[in-house]
């Protein structure tokens, strides 16, 4: 029975938010280049959330109203300053080299699954609780942004239906973004943009988190591999100090 890979979600997954940085061999050059364009892209579209917010501040410090408008903008600002230190964080020089030696482990793990039956149930069992758990904290993160979305879009609908939405000189918007153009005359650019990048956003705040969970869960799995076969080492194996040398060695690796 062909084994599952283990980082097959999480590859894709890191593909999707553009922080996947490891090279692929089965990536062709021009599929390299255009995934480069759409990284670069995608991760400036979940930035600028964070500068239109911050841009925004000052202009609502003006009644006590826009005061709470400014707190609200500014704690969206500090979240949105954690999900980009983990994406660039997810890209840092430390973060591929490392990605690199457990993508290697995990070919090691792999081959060993194919000639041993335990070491496969081993591998299955916590690639399986991984691709659980990630689907868990994506799926969760992206409900929580359309959740809010959806509240938003509904004050709105309450407001339009009102008879106050007539002579109202400012349309209402979800959050208080900063745009290089007039909101009230692109009312439906603002609200299109304003559905899809804290989607986005959230998105990535869900990929990396759930992308750290599971290289954590796979530093066990190598553990417990290291565990089976300290206890099933005998003599009898060829080069016998040379085979628990490099045991050892893995169990540093590990560390």
């Amino acid at each position: 029975m062909k084994v599952g890979n283990y980082f097959t979600h999480v590859r894709r997954l890191l593909m999707v938010v553009g922080i996947w940085k490891v090279e692929s061999s089965d990536i062709l050059f021009f599929g390299k280049r255009i995934y480069q364009v759409y990284s670069l892209f995608f991760q400036l579209f979940c930035y600028s959330a964070a500068l239109s917010l911050l841009i925004e501040i000052p202009s609502l410090v003006k009644t006590d109203v826009a005061a709470v408008a400014a707190m609200d903008n500014a704690n969206r600002f500090t979240v949105y300053i954690v999900i980009i230190i983990k994406m660039i964080a997810w890209q840092t020089r430390r973060m591929v080299d490392l990605l690199r030696v457990l993508l290697d482990q995990n070919q090691e793990m792999q081959e060993a699954s194919r000639v041993d039956l335990h070491i496969r149930r081993l591998y299955r069992k916590h690639a399986r609780y991984n691709h659980k758990l990630m689907f868990v904290l994506v799926s969760s993160g992206t409900a929580i942004a359309i959740s809010i979305a959806a509240v938003g879009f509904m004050e709105i609908y309450k407001f339009m239906q009102s008879p106050e939405s007539v002579n109202a000189t400012e349309k209402p918007l979800p959050n208080r973004y900063w745009y290089p153009f007039d909101r009230n005359k692109n009312y439906v650019v603002a609200l299109v943009d304003q559905s899809i990048r804290p989607t986005l956003s959230c998105l990535c705040a869900g990929v990396t988190s759930a992308s750290l969970n599971s290289l954590a869960i796979f530093v066990r799995a190598q553990l417990k591999l290291l565990q089976y076969r300290f206890h099933h080492f005998h003599q009898r194996e060829e080069e016998a100090f040379a085979a628990l040398k490099r045991l050892c060695v893995k169990h540093q690796r590990g560390i």
